[in-house]
């Protein structure tokens, strides 16, 4: 996005797509930009809720190693779950953005 806006030719970014994480927490930025005196990034959500999954996982005494454990968090991207043996974390929502007519935009 900071590429498309910044081009003095926006022109090389007629046919460009690009896959972002979907913001479901509208407040996230400006908690974000309050706590740590910054912009926050295009990932920065869902860094955040990576280690807040973790934060809260731990605090309430789960055992990540352990195969039979289970623990959601809901987070500003959306709900993240550890339930498989394999230990995968399954998280988030996704948004394709394009541009169109010289605007950023989400596809659709």
């Amino acid at each position: 996005e900071d590429a498309f806006k910044l081009s003095d030719d926006s022109i090389l970014y007629k046919n460009a797509y690009a896959v972002y994480p979907k913001l479901l927490d509208s407040t996230f930025s400006d908690r974000f930009f309050k706590r740590f005196n910054r912009r926050s990034t295009v990932y920065s959500p869902h860094g955040y809720d990576s280690l807040m999954f973790l934060v809260k996982a731990l605090s309430s005494n789960i055992n990540l190693a352990d195969s039979g454990s289970r623990f959601s968090y809901g987070g500003s991207t959306g709900t993240l779950t550890l339930s498989s043996s394999s230990r995968a974390l399954g998280m988030g929502s996704a948004r394709i953005m394009t541009t169109r007519n010289g605007i950023f935009e989400e596809w659709s």
